[in-house]
Protein backbone atom coordinates (compact mmCIF):
# COMPACT_ATOMS: atom_id res chain seq x y z
CA UNK A 1 0.00 0.00 0.00
CA UNK A 2 1.23 3.48 -0.84
CA UNK A 3 1.55 6.00 2.00
CA UNK A 4 -1.21 8.63 2.16
CA UNK A 5 -0.62 11.69 -0.02
CA UNK A 6 0.66 14.83 1.66
CA UNK A 7 -2.27 16.70 3.22
CA UNK A 8 -4.53 13.65 3.01
CA UNK A 9 -7.27 13.40 5.64
CA UNK A 10 -6.93 11.04 8.55
CA UNK A 11 -9.11 7.97 8.27
CA UNK A 12 -12.76 8.19 9.32
CA UNK A 13 -13.59 6.65 12.69
CA UNK A 14 -16.51 6.11 15.05
CA UNK A 15 -16.85 7.83 18.40
CA UNK A 16 -19.34 8.40 21.19
CA UNK A 17 -20.34 11.99 21.91
CA UNK A 18 -19.69 12.44 25.63
CA UNK A 19 -20.76 16.07 25.95
CA UNK A 20 -21.82 18.98 23.78
CA UNK A 21 -19.90 22.10 24.83
CA UNK A 22 -21.64 24.58 22.53
CA UNK A 23 -23.34 24.62 19.13
CA UNK A 24 -20.20 23.57 17.24
CA UNK A 25 -17.90 21.91 19.81
CA UNK A 26 -18.07 18.48 21.42
CA UNK A 27 -16.17 16.12 23.63
CA UNK A 28 -15.88 12.67 22.04
CA UNK A 29 -14.30 9.32 22.76
CA UNK A 30 -13.13 7.21 19.85
CA UNK A 31 -14.42 3.65 19.81
CA UNK A 32 -11.92 1.40 21.57
CA UNK A 33 -10.19 4.32 23.33
CA UNK A 34 -10.38 5.50 26.92
CA UNK A 35 -9.39 9.15 26.63
CA UNK A 36 -11.65 11.88 25.35
CA UNK A 37 -10.81 14.56 22.79
CA UNK A 38 -12.25 17.90 21.79
CA UNK A 39 -13.84 18.28 18.37
CA UNK A 40 -15.11 21.25 16.39
CA UNK A 41 -17.64 20.71 13.62
CA UNK A 42 -16.21 21.73 10.24
CA UNK A 43 -17.98 24.39 8.20
CA UNK A 44 -20.20 25.93 10.86
CA UNK A 45 -19.83 28.60 13.54
CA UNK A 46 -22.38 28.70 16.34
CA UNK A 47 -23.12 31.52 18.80
CA UNK A 48 -20.56 31.99 21.57
CA UNK A 49 -21.45 31.20 25.20
CA UNK A 50 -22.61 34.73 26.17
CA UNK A 51 -24.24 35.54 22.84
CA UNK A 52 -27.99 35.45 22.22
CA UNK A 53 -29.11 32.05 20.86
CA UNK A 54 -26.07 30.22 22.34
CA UNK A 55 -28.18 28.08 24.69
CA UNK A 56 -30.63 27.12 21.94
CA UNK A 57 -27.77 26.22 19.60
CA UNK A 58 -26.07 24.05 22.24
CA UNK A 59 -29.38 22.37 23.11
CA UNK A 60 -30.10 21.65 19.43
CA UNK A 61 -26.72 19.97 18.96
CA UNK A 62 -27.11 18.03 22.21
CA UNK A 63 -30.53 16.78 21.06
CA UNK A 64 -28.98 15.55 17.82
CA UNK A 65 -25.84 13.80 19.07
CA UNK A 66 -25.24 13.72 22.83
CA UNK A 67 -24.64 10.13 23.90
CA UNK A 68 -24.79 8.91 20.29
CA UNK A 69 -22.26 6.86 18.34
CA UNK A 70 -21.28 8.98 15.34
CA UNK A 71 -18.92 8.74 12.37
CA UNK A 72 -16.15 11.34 12.35
CA UNK A 73 -14.54 12.47 9.08
CA UNK A 74 -11.47 14.50 10.16
CA UNK A 75 -10.06 17.41 8.18
CA UNK A 76 -7.43 18.98 10.48
CA UNK A 77 -6.46 20.11 13.98
CA UNK A 78 -7.17 23.76 14.78
CA UNK A 79 -4.87 26.16 16.61
CA UNK A 80 -6.42 25.10 19.92
CA UNK A 81 -5.59 21.43 19.31
CA UNK A 82 -9.19 20.45 18.58
CA UNK A 83 -9.97 18.01 15.81
CA UNK A 84 -11.98 19.75 13.07
CA UNK A 85 -14.28 17.25 11.39
CA UNK A 86 -17.54 16.50 9.66
CA UNK A 87 -19.89 14.40 11.80
CA UNK A 88 -22.47 11.94 10.60
CA UNK A 89 -25.18 10.17 12.57
CA UNK A 90 -26.35 7.44 10.23
CA UNK A 91 -26.86 9.23 6.91
CA UNK A 92 -27.41 12.63 8.53
CA UNK A 93 -24.70 15.30 8.34
CA UNK A 94 -24.80 17.10 11.69
CA UNK A 95 -23.29 20.40 10.51
CA UNK A 96 -25.90 20.56 7.78
CA UNK A 97 -28.65 19.79 10.32
CA UNK A 98 -27.45 22.67 12.52
CA UNK A 99 -27.59 25.06 9.55
CA UNK A 100 -31.03 23.82 8.46
CA UNK A 101 -32.36 24.39 11.98
CA UNK A 102 -31.00 27.95 12.05
CA UNK A 103 -28.60 27.15 14.91
CA UNK A 104 -25.33 28.19 13.24
CA UNK A 105 -23.73 30.17 10.43
CA UNK A 106 -21.99 28.60 7.46
CA UNK A 107 -18.33 29.40 8.23
CA UNK A 108 -17.27 30.44 4.73
CA UNK A 109 -13.82 31.53 5.89
CA UNK A 110 -13.02 27.87 6.64
CA UNK A 111 -15.00 26.23 3.83
CA UNK A 112 -11.88 24.34 2.74
CA UNK A 113 -12.17 22.30 5.95
CA UNK A 114 -15.34 20.82 4.43
CA UNK A 115 -15.41 18.17 1.74
CA UNK A 116 -16.07 20.03 -1.55
CA UNK A 117 -19.42 18.27 -2.08
CA UNK A 118 -20.80 19.78 1.17
CA UNK A 119 -19.93 23.43 0.51
CA UNK A 120 -22.96 24.27 -1.69
CA UNK A 121 -25.45 22.34 0.49
CA UNK A 122 -24.14 24.17 3.61
CA UNK A 123 -24.43 27.52 1.84
CA UNK A 124 -27.98 26.71 0.65
CA UNK A 125 -29.05 25.46 4.10
CA UNK A 126 -27.97 28.70 5.78
CA UNK A 127 -29.65 30.80 3.07
CA UNK A 128 -32.91 28.84 3.42
CA UNK A 129 -32.97 29.11 7.23
CA UNK A 130 -32.24 32.85 6.94
CA UNK A 131 -35.01 33.36 4.34
CA UNK A 132 -37.53 31.42 6.41
CA UNK A 133 -36.56 33.11 9.70
CA UNK A 134 -35.75 29.80 11.40
CA UNK A 135 -33.87 29.64 14.72
CA UNK A 136 -31.42 32.49 15.27
CA UNK A 137 -32.56 34.04 11.98
CA UNK A 138 -35.77 35.14 13.75
CA UNK A 139 -33.55 37.81 15.29
CA UNK A 140 -32.78 40.53 12.69
CA UNK A 141 -29.87 41.65 14.90
CA UNK A 142 -28.24 38.21 15.11
CA UNK A 143 -24.49 38.77 15.18
CA UNK A 144 -22.10 36.30 13.56
CA UNK A 145 -19.85 34.66 16.16
CA UNK A 146 -16.66 35.79 14.42
CA UNK A 147 -17.88 39.42 14.67
CA UNK A 148 -18.80 38.91 18.33
CA UNK A 149 -15.33 37.48 19.08
CA UNK A 150 -13.68 40.48 17.37
CA UNK A 151 -15.75 42.96 19.43
CA UNK A 152 -14.92 41.06 22.66
CA UNK A 153 -11.20 40.99 21.80
CA UNK A 154 -11.21 44.74 21.02
CA UNK A 155 -13.04 45.55 24.26
CA UNK A 156 -10.50 43.52 26.28
CA UNK A 157 -7.62 45.30 24.52
CA UNK A 158 -9.20 48.72 25.18
CA UNK A 159 -9.74 47.85 28.87
CA UNK A 160 -6.12 46.67 29.19
CA UNK A 161 -4.91 49.90 27.56
CA UNK A 162 -6.97 52.04 29.94
CA UNK A 163 -5.65 50.05 32.90
CA UNK A 164 -2.03 50.72 31.83
CA UNK A 165 -2.75 54.44 31.46
CA UNK A 166 -4.62 54.97 34.72
CA UNK A 167 -2.61 56.59 37.54
CA UNK A 168 -1.91 54.33 40.52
Amino acid sequence: LAPPAAGARDADFHAVVLRVQDGDSLLIRRSGQTRSERLRIAGIDAPERHQPHADASRAALAALVEGERVRIIPSKKDRYGRLVATIRLGERDIGLAMLEGGHAWYFRRYRRDLPAELRKPYERAEAMAREEGIGLWRDPAAQAPWEYRTVQRDQRADAAGRERLSPS
